[in-house]
């Protein structure tokens, strides 16, 4: 069971889960409708919401796959800026894929879109471990 709301970076940046894939499609989707609050110059989204978007949509793409006790942490990760996010331009998505599974290491790539216009691509490596091995 996925407690995305719960979770309080989550609620505290107003993310919502729009989709989770399955085991055969892991993948998903989340947004952000308002961003007035994380504006730079410009009335220009400030990329650490941009990265924490894809982030986010990342991790749920392998975290509802995870056995029992499994848990994960970000190791690496990369983005790449192609056009600023606008606060007045409407809701920002991001959609996620995984694009391995290891038995210890995952990586999956997430885009970032604002209407039509692909704001970023992220790809992002999580370690995978069990609660013995904190």
């Amino acid at each position: 069971m996925i407690d995305f709301s719960h979770t309080p970076v989550n609620r505290a940046l107003g993310l919502e889960l729009i989709r989770v894939g399955s085991l055969e499609d892991p993948s998903a989707e989340i947004q952000i409708r308002d961003c007035s609050k994380f504006t730079q110059e410009g009335n220009i989204v400030h990329g650490g919401i941009l990265t924490t978007l894809a982030d986010t949509a990342a991790v749920y793409a392998i975290m509802p796959d995870l056995p029992e006790g499994e848990h994960m942490t970000s190791i690496e990760f990369k983005m790449n800026f192609f056009r600023p996010g606008r606060a007045d331009h409407g809701p920002i998505v991001a959609r996620s894929k995984l694009i391995k599974r290891g038995r210890k290491i995952n990586v999956c790539e997430a885009d970032v879109w604002q209407g039509d216009s692909h704001l970023a691509k992220g790809t992002f490596t999580y370690l995978v471990f069990t609660s013995a091995n904190e």
